[in-house]
């Protein structure tokens, strides 16, 4: 079964680590928003909870870039605040790893079966975890930073189209962000937002 099972690439493995990471900083505010995150959905942002949105974002790139994957990610309704959680990787075999994160996360409280459902809508097969839990699969973060998704931050959404509408004839639009340079949120400003998104 092991060589047949598809698993995922690196960067998939980086994106799943920082979506694990945010999950697990919320959950040490409060254990039972487990259901706020919603990027196993395939919903619009990660997390969302009283009106406000979090879009988790990662490289491992030495530069502070970012893939957009599609043209609503970075759109937002109306009263809702949206904020990035931005996480730069690199390998290192003494880093976190996926496995490592889960155990983590269910002594925090959080249940095997839904856990492990979300976690196989993002494509992880729990059956797996040696194989994520090689020194070659490690990560550590060099830096994460907490942006919020406002006029000022770089992004392409529908009105930046004629009539709010992306050309006819596209399907799909992804593109890619250079954050160097970028205002990131302070602490206090990080704390604000958090305990807003945790009342």
């Amino acid at each position: 079964k092991g060589n047949n099972v598809k698993k995922l690439k690196s960067e998939e493995i980086t994106g799943l680590i920082a979506e694990l990471s945010t999950l697990k900083k919320l959950l040490l505010y409060n254990k039972d928003i487990f259901e706020s995150w919603h990027g196993p959905e395939s919903e619009r942002h990660d997390f969302r909870r009283n009106n406000i949105s979090i879009e988790v974002k990662s490289t491992s790139s030495k530069n502070k870039i970012c893939t957009v994957s599609d043209v609503d990610q970075l759109d937002k309704p109306d009263g809702v605040k949206l904020y990035c959680d931005y996480y730069q990787f690199e390998k290192d075999d003494q880093g976190l790893s996926i496995p490592d994160l889960i155990k983590d996360i269910k002594k925090l409280g959080v249940g095997d079966t839904e856990f492990e459902s979300k976690l196989n809508d993002l494509g992880y097969d729990v059956a797996e975890s040696r194989y994520y839990d090689d020194p070659t699969r490690k990560f550590r973060i060099l830096s994460n930073y907490h942006f919020i998704v406002d006029d000022h931050f770089p992004k392409i959404i529908y009105q930046s189209f004629k009539e709010n509408r992306i050309p006819k004839g596209t399907s799909k639009l992804s593109y890619r962000i250079d954050l160097e340079g970028l205002i990131f949120l302070d602490n206090d400003k990080i704390r604000e937002y958090t305990e807003l998104f945790n009342r």
